[in-house]
């Protein structure tokens, strides 16, 4: 069960257990050798999911190893792409980078890309990370915006997907969770996808036909001396037949899908 606490917060993916690897000095600085020996932690215990909310100006062969250890490992590798320091800013950030792991950018408080230069940076997923509410030290709350926080809010919402398709009994990998987060995170920047849309025109198309049931069986029994007419009870049921025939052959084609 979520662990509780008094701000009515209980994170994106609750029911996770979170490894805490402690890879930065007390100044908030972070070696090529502590992140390796980080990873490796991870690898040991067995994780679904490395969460690497930090970056490198360059490569370094050893990391890649550890990382490249991890992904055979079958664990989902998620990093950030780096945050704009300056106008124009692109600089290519590590482990990010790698083919083997999910680089995150950012997204801002209305979905959309938080910064042009992200377009023409190495970015796998984009994930909200403008105005992030979370939790502090000492049971306090704080609003926190960067590619950090998009990664954390990303690795998050992995693990919903992979609790979602363990229990379908499917198989995990990077590209089935990379496809997922990107139909989830990214609908800001691309529309929501088609199958949203034609939901949304089967609802109103039912709304539409009710309703105009609805008006025809108060019109017929206004009407119904004057024309002498019986009600036509089969024809109303089948047009509701039909309609909700349509309703579960959308719905299960929309599932069909998503598998």
């Amino acid at each position: 069960m979520p662990e509780k606490n008094n701000k009515n917060l209980i994170g994106i993916a609750p029911e996770s257990k979170l490894y805490i690897a402690k890879v930065a000095d007390h100044n908030g600085k972070v070696s090529y050798g502590d992140l390796i020996k980080g990873i490796n932690w991870a690898i040991k215990e067995k994780v679904d999911i490395i969460n690497i909310s930090l970056e490198f100006e360059k490569d370094n062969p050893e990391m890649h190893e550890a990382i490249k250890k991890a992904y055979k490992n079958n664990m989902i590798i998620i990093s950030s792409s780096g945050n704009i320091r300056f106008e124009g800013d692109t600089f290519e950030a590590y482990p990010g980078k790698y083919k083997e792991v999910i680089s995150v950018g950012m997204l801002n408080t209305v979905g959309e890309i938080y910064s042009k230069e992200f377009e023409n940076k190495q970015v796998d997923v984009f994930a909200p990370g403008e105005d992030l509410t979370s939790s502090y030290f000492n049971n306090k709350m704080t609003l926190d915006t960067g590619v950090s926080f998009a990664t954390a809010y990303a690795s998050g919402y992995a693990a919903l997907i992979i609790q979602s398709d363990q229990e379908k009994h499917l198989s995990i990998s990077i590209d089935s969770v990379k496809k997922q987060m990107k139909t989830g995170l990214e609908q800001g920047i691309h529309g929501f996808p088609l199958e949203v849309y034609l939901m949304i025109a089967i609802h109103l198309l039912t709304i539409i036909v009710l309703v105009g049931l609805v008006l025809y069986h108060i019109w017929f029994f206004i009407n119904k001396k004057k024309h002498n007419k019986r009600y036509p009870k089969i024809k109303i049921i089948l047009m509701i037949v039909i309609m909700i025939f349509i309703n579960v052959a959308v719905r299960i084609s929309i599932m069909l899908f998503n598998l």
